[in-house]
């Protein structure tokens, strides 16, 4: 008996548990189904930086400099989608905005970083004539004079390295062939001229840089970019020296420095003010 009655007691308790388990699962099922739905938020996907580039020219089309300076700093961030890839050309946009945004201290402090950054002949050359251009518009004459000679002896220094890079080229060329074998149109190419190691060049670009270095260390050729400067920056008397002062700077040495540079300007002036 003892024994039929903790059996009939087991399978009351197992139906109190069972009831227990449907009731908690009604109402957990009634907890979700009324809970609210959650909202699921799209992450904003960040514009690549040639879009941002597109938009900075468009604001500034629109005369929006300020937003044009920021898209564009937006552009160059380095988590920005291609920012990675924009050229010296594309950074030396973001000045000139500046400049028209009145942001002119800034735009200068951005370019000397870029000086600072870009150690090669080319680059150098390139930010030389950006600021040449930027000092212009700010009709400071004087100062654009020195940085248009100085422009003339970075571009200088870019076509002479442009030439020697284009001799070694063709040293190694030479070597290789002398090692495995000469190219079949050797005979067909024009020879343009005969490294210092006695090694043909082929190269046709080469022709056209000397041309340029020669020219432009002349000082028709130093009379032809600074008259127009010289002119506005009402130091006309003092053309023909300034332009044979800087012929002679450009051939005594390579290694050309702003200092001496902005010096051949200023021994002119204080003449004229003396």
């Amino acid at each position: 008996m003892k024994f039929i009655h903790l059996y009939i007691e087991m399978i009351k308790e197992a139906g109190m548990i069972t009831k227990f388990i449907s009731l908690f699962r009604t109402r957990r099922s009634n907890t979700i189904e009324n809970a609210e739905p959650k909202v699921q938020t799209k992450k904003k996907r960040r514009k690549s930086a040639q879009t941002l580039l597109k938009e900075a020219t468009k604001l500034k089309k629109e005369k929006r400099y300020v937003e044009a300076v920021e898209t564009l700093n937006n552009a160059f961030a380095p988590e920005t989608k291609g920012s990675e890839d924009l050229t010296l050309k594309c950074y030396l946009r973001l000045p000139m905005y500046q400049q028209l945004a009145g942001l002119n201290d800034e735009a200068w402090v951005y370019m000397n970083d870029l000086e600072f950054k870009h150690t090669d002949a080319i680059s150098k050359a390139t930010i030389a004539n950006q600021q040449r251009i930027f000092l212009k518009k700010e009709k400071r004459f004087k100062d654009a004079l020195v940085y248009s000679m100085w422009s003339i002896c970075k571009e200088l220094q870019r076509d002479i390295e442009s030439c020697r890079f284009s001799d070694e080229v063709a040293d190694r060329n030479a070597e290789f062939e002398r090692k495995y074998g000469g190219f079949d149109d050797d005979e067909e190419r024009e020879i343009v001229r005969i490294t210092e190691k006695g090694n043909p060049n082929y190269d046709l670009s080469y022709r056209h840089l000397s041309d340029r270095v020669l020219f432009n260390s002349t000082i028709e050729g130093i009379k032809s970019s600074l008259s127009s400067i010289i002119k506005k920056a009402k130091m006309t008397d003092f053309e023909e020296q300034i332009c044979v002062r800087l012929c002679n700077y450009i051939r005594a040495s390579e290694n050309y420095k702003l200092s001496e540079v902005r010096d051949i300007v200023g021994s002119f002036t204080m003449v004229k003010t003396a």
